[in-house]
């Protein structure tokens, strides 16, 4: 009878600690920021990390053209949203990933929720 009720609690145990590691691995959401680019067909492209004076030295390049900029690599993301035509070109965004992101380049992503921030 000992040995069954030891056997439960392991298993009780057991079951919780395996409970707890995957809450505490549940990833956090992804947020990136930057000045949306080009507003089309359903997603926004996005250059991240950048200035003010970044984005206006920028905004009227091709991607092959910022991708060939010595100075710093600019990472550029189109995001999938649904009303991506609430957006303009300019706007600094806060943007709420939903899931991971694909690295391609640009990479490609979706987005939970998207912000303009003043």
């Amino acid at each position: 009878m000992k040995n069954d009720l030891k056997g439960i609690w392991l298993v009780f145990l057991m079951i919780i600690l395996v409970g707890c590691n995957i809450e505490n691995n549940a990833e956090p959401n992804l947020i990136l920021k930057g000045y949306i680019l080009e507003v089309n067909q359903g997603r926004l492209l996005i250059a991240e990390d950048i200035t003010k004076e970044e984005f206006d030295k920028i905004r009227d390049m091709t991607i092959k053209e910022i991708q060939d900029i010595e100075e710093k690599m600019i990472m550029l993301t189109y995001v999938s949203f649904t009303n991506v035509e609430t957006f303009n070109v300019g706007d600094f965004v806060k943007v709420t990933v939903d899931g991971g992101i694909n690295h391609s380049y640009p990479g490609q992503a979706g987005a939970k929720k998207i912000e303009i921030v003043e």
